[in-house]
C-alpha cells in the first residue's frame, strides 16, 4: 500500500486514541464529582443566597397583603371562638415586620426512594437583627406587632389590649415530599421539627404599648409559657412525630371530612355480661355507636334488667374513612343519675375494604382489661356513588331517592338589626332542621351583621322528594330567650336546583331585611329501592323477567381437592341481592332452565349476575360475574304515544344472550340466559 496509506492510517488509530482516553477521563471525573456531590449533600449544608434575595424583595410586596389575609381570617374565627365570661376578642393591628424570613442553609438526603424528596431546612426569623440590613432599611424597619383587645363584661364593658411584639423564632425542619404522576404532582408534604426550635418574645397582656409590662420579667413565667408551647407542638411536629399535608386531596377540592358512604350496623344481641346496676339487680343495657374517640353519634333503646339483651335495631352512620375502630359502648341505662358505662366492643372498619357486608361479628366486651360479655352484631358499608369515566368523560350518576347530603353554612348579611331594640348589636347563630328535627347548630357570630359561620353538616336523606330544610338565624341573648331573626324553609331539591343555577343566597323570612348563604351537594348511595325499612317505599318502574338456562365451562376452584365447583347465579342491583338460582352440586357445566323476576327502579341501574361457589361451612367464592344494563332491556315510552302516562316505560323485546363470564382481567366459560 506504501507508507503514505500507513501513516494516515496510523493518524486514525492516534486519533480514535486520544479521543477515546479523553472521552473516558471526563466521565469517570463526572462520574467521581458527582459521588462527592453526593457525599457532601448528606455531610454538608448549602446556603439559599438567591432564595433569601429574593425573599427579601418579595416580602415588602406580600408582608402587608399577608397581615391583611390573617386579620380578615382570625377576626371570624375569634368572633366564633370567644370564651363565656369575654364579651369579645378582637385582632385590631397585625403585622410582621419589614423583614423577611430567612433560610439559613439546605441539606439534601440523596439516598431515597425514587419518587421521595427530603430535605432539612434552617430557618430563621429575627426581626431585631440589623447586622445584614443597610443603615436605610435599619432606620425603616418595622418590628412584628399583634394587638388584642379584649372587652370584658356584659351591659357595661371595659376594653382591655394585650399587645405582643419583637418575635423571635429559629429551627431546623425537616421536609419529605411524595411525588405523584398526576396534579399537583406533589401528594404528601410531612413536616417536622429536628428539634425544639427558639422561640422569644414580648408580651404585655396589660396596658398595651404605654403602661404595658413585659411577662418575660416575671421569674419562671417566660420558661413555662415556652415549656407549653413546646408541650403542645411536641406530638405534633417535633421528630419523630410530623405533621402531614395530604395537597393531592387538598387540590382535588374535596373536603377532608366528607362522608364516602354510610355504616349500616345492625345491633343483634350480647351475652354474659358481667355487671350489675348500682344497688343490686341486673342492668338495663343500651348500645352508643362512636368511630374511634368521637362522641356518640346514635344508641339503641335499653332493654330492662337482663344480662342478654336482644335489640335487633339497625343505625346508620356516616363515615369519611374506612380507618380507625367501630366502638360499640355498652351502658346501663338510669332513668334518675348518670348512665354507668359497662364495656366497650371495637371492631376494626378497614376490614370493609375486604368485604363490604359482614354478618355475625361476635366481639368480646372489655372494661379495664377485662372481658365483660360478648356483642353480636353485623356491619355493612354502602359507599356514595361516583361517576364512570368512560371515553374519558363522567357517565352520568343513577337517580336515587336515598343519598347523603352536605349542607354548608356559609354566611349571612343584612341582618335585621331591628330584632334587638335596645342596642342594635346581635350576636347570631344558625339553627338547621330537617323536617322540622333539628340537627345543627353553627357557632356564635358575636357584634355583627354580617357574620361568617362556614360550618358543614352532612346527614342520610331517606327521602329526596319530600326533605325540607329550614335554617334559623337566631340571636344569642345569654340568660334571656333567645329570639328568632329570621329564617328560610326551602324544599332540598330546590336548593339543589340553585347550585346547578350557581345561586347559593337565600332571603330570609319573618325579618325586614336579611339573606343566607348556603351551599348543598348530593352524594347518591348505593342502596336500591329503600334504605332497608328506614325509608320510604320506592316502587320499581317495572320487573325483569330472566331465564338462567345454563353455564358452560365455569372456573372450577374445587380441583385441587379433586372435586368441582357447586355453581348457583345470584342477582344484584347496587350490592342488593335481587334473586338467585338453585345450586348445582359438583358440575362445571350447570343447566337450571330457572326463571328469575327482579324489580328495578332506573334505565340506569345495572343487573350483575355473579356465578358463586357453594361452601356449606365457610363463605361462598365468586367464579366470575356478567354485567346487563337495564336500557338494554327497557326503555321510555315515546311522549306522543296515550299510554305514556300510566306507561311511561315499555319494553324493548325478548333477547338471548351468550355473554363471556368475567373473572378478574380475563374470561373464563359462558352465561346462557334470556331477558
Amino acid at each position: 500500500m506504501g507508507w503514505g496509506w500507513i501513516l494516515v492510517l496510523l493518524a486514525f488509530c492516534c486519533t480514535y486514541y486520544s479521543t477515546s482516553i479523553e472521552r473516558f477521563r471526563r466521565r469517570a471525573r463526572d462520574d467521581m464529582q458527582r459521588e462527592l456531590a453526593k457525599a457532601r449533600l448528606v455531610d454538608e449544608t448549602e446556603t439559599a443566597d438567591w432564595m433569601n434575595n429574593f425573599l427579601r424583595r418579595f416580602w415588602q410586596i406580600y408582608e402587608p397583603v399577608l397581615s391583611t389575609t390573617i386579620m380578615n381570617s382570625v377576626a371570624q374565627v375569634l368572633s366564633t371562638s370567644t370564651p363565656a365570661f369575654l364579651d369579645s376578642i378582637q385582632l385590631t393591628t397585625f403585622s410582621l415586620g419589614t423583614k423577611a424570613p430567612h433560610i439559613d442553609h439546605v441539606r439534601t438526603y440523596p439516598h431515597t426512594e425514587d419518587d421521595i424528596v427530603m430535605m432539612e431546612w434552617g430557618i430563621s426569623f429575627t426581626p431585631n437583627d440589623v447586622t445584614d440590613m443597610t443603615y436605610r432599611e435599619a432606620r425603616e424597619k418595622t418590628n412584628p406587632k399583634i394587638l388584642l383587645e379584649i372587652r370584658i363584661g356584659k351591659g357595661l364593658t371595659a376594653t382591655m389590649p394585650i399587645l405582643v411584639e419583637d418575635i423571635t423564632f429559629s429551627g431546623k425542619m425537616k421536609i419529605r415530599m411524595k411525588l405523584t404522576g398526576t396534579f399537583p404532582h406533589i401528594q404528601i408534604v410531612d413536616i417536622c421539627f429536628t428539634e425544639k426550635p427558639w422561640i422569644d418574645y414580648v408580651l404585655k397582656p396589660v396596658g398595651g404599648e404605654t403602661l404595658g409590662f413585659d411577662v418575660a420579667s416575671i421569674p419562671g413565667l417566660s420558661p413555662f409559657i415556652r415549656d407549653t408551647v413546646h408541650s403542645i407542638l411536641g406530638p405534633m411536629m417535633y421528630e419523630p412525630n410530623v405533621f402531614t399535608l395530604n395537597l393531592e386531596q387538598l387540590m382535588s377540592g374535596v373536603p377532608l371530612d366528607t362522608a364516602i358512604g354510610v355504616l349500616q350496623i345492625t345491633l343483634i344481641s350480647a351475652s354474659g355480661i358481667k355487671a350489675n346496676k348500682i344497688g343490686g339487680g341486673a342492668p338495663d343495657p343500651y348500645v352508643s355507636v362512636a368511630i374511634g374517640n368521637n362522641l356518640s353519634l346514635e344508641r339503641t333503646s335499653p332493654r330492662m334488667d337482663t344480662r342478654t339483651p336482644v335489640w335487633n335495631e339497625t343505625k346508620f352512620v356516616l363515615v369519611s374513612a374506612l380507618t380507625g375502630d367501630l366502638n360499640l359502648s355498652i351502658w346501663d341505662f338510669n332513668e334518675h343519675r348518670k348512665d354507668h358505662e359497662l364495656g366497650v366492643a371495637s371492631w376494626e372498619l378497614n376490614k370493609l375494604n375486604e368485604d363490604a357486608s359482614q354478618e355475625g361479628i361476635v366481639a368480646k366486651i372489655f372494661q379495664d382489661g377485662k372481658e365483660r360479655g360478648e356483642l353480636k352484631f353485623d356491619v355493612s358499608f354502602f359507599p356514595v356513588l361516583k361517576p364512570a369515566i368512560v371515553d374519558g368523560k363522567p357517565e352520568p350518576l343513577p337517580e336515587t331517592s336515598i343519598g347523603v347530603v352536605r349542607i354548608v353554612l356559609h354566611q349571612a348579611k343584612e341582618l335585621d338589626a331591628s330584632k334587638n331594640a335596645i342596642s342594635k348589636d346581635i350576636n347570631s347563630f344558625a339553627k338547621l332542621f330537617v323536617n322540622d328535627k333539628f340537627i345543627h347548630s353553627t357557632p356564635v357570630g358575636k357584634h355583627t351583621l354580617k357574620p361568617i359561620w362556614e360550618s358543614p353538616k352532612e346527614f342520610i336523606c331517606a327521602d329526596r322528594a319530600n326533605c325540607v330544610v329550614t335554617i334559623k338565624v337566631i340571636d344569642d341573648r345569654d340568660f334571656l330567650k333567645d329570639p328568632v331573626i329570621g329564617y328560610a324553609n326551602i324544599k332540598l331539591e330546590d336548593m339543589l336546583q340553585a347550585k346547578k343555577e350557581g345561586r347559593d343566597w337565600f332571603t330570609l323570612s319573618g325579618c325586614q331585611s336579611g339573606r343566607i348563604r348556603i351551599s348543598t351537594e348530593w352524594k347518591p348511595l348505593d342502596m336500591a329501592g329503600s334504605l332497608h325499612g328506614a325509608a320510604k317505599y320506592v316502587p320499581p318502574i317495572g320487573l325483569v323477567r330472566v331465564l338462567m338456562q345454563k353455564a358452560v365451562d365455569v372456573k372450577n376452584v374445587e380441583g385441587g381437592l379433586g372435586g368441582k365447583s357447586d355453581p348457583y347465579i345470584r342477582v344484584m342491583i347496587n350490592n342488593t341481592i335481587m334473586a338467585r338460582t338453585e345450586v348445582i352440586n359438583n358440575n362445571l357445566n350447570p343447566v337450571w332452565d330457572q326463571f328469575m323476576y327482579i324489580p328495578v327502579h332506573s334505565l340506569r341501574e345495572t343487573l350483575f349476575f355473579e356465578v358463586m361457589d357453594y361452601q356449606h361451612l365457610t363463605k361462598d367464592r365468586p367464579l366470575g360475574h356478567v354485567e346487563l344494563g337495564v336500557s338494554a332491556l327497557a326503555e321510555a315510552t315515546a311522549a306522543d304515544d296515550p299510554a305514556r302516562a300510566k306507561y311511561p316505560f315499555q319494553s324493548c323485546g325478548l333477547k338471548p344472550y351468550k355473554v363471556p363470564i368475567k373473572v378478574d382481567n380475563t374470561t373464563k366459560g359462558e352465561l346462557y340466559f334470556t331477558a
